[in-house]
């Protein structure tokens, strides 16, 4: 949206706002950039706490011959386990940041 501003702006020979907008599209590259290490950051705290709880569902799944369902929410995946073995899997869909009800 800033770049097709910054076009308009050009074609009218008003490069003085150009500065101001660039100066936004840096911070908005910045600000994009400190969340995506954030996410990052706490996916990769919690992939252990993950694998661990995917490995109780399996084995919970084949202990009690039952069926389980696994949702990996940020692979945005969903497993069905049968007696420990995944029957099927498909991809989820939602909202990138994930939040609100599933």
């Amino acid at each position: 949206m800033l770049l097709s501003k910054a076009t308009v702006l050009t074609g009218d020979n008003n490069l003085n706002a150009l500065p101001d907008l660039l100066y936004q599209s840096e911070n908005n590259i910045i600000l994009v950039e400190q969340d995506i290490d954030e996410l990052l950051t706490k996916y990769f705290q919690d992939f252990t706490k993950w694998k661990d709880m995917e490995l109780m569902a399996l084995k919970w799944s084949y202990q009690h011959k039952d069926v389980t369902i696994l949702i990996d929410k940020f692979g945005r995946k969903c497993f069905v386990l049968e007696k420990g073995n995944i029957v099927k899997h498909t991809r989820l869909r939602w909202a990138v940041t994930g939040s609100g009800i599933k």
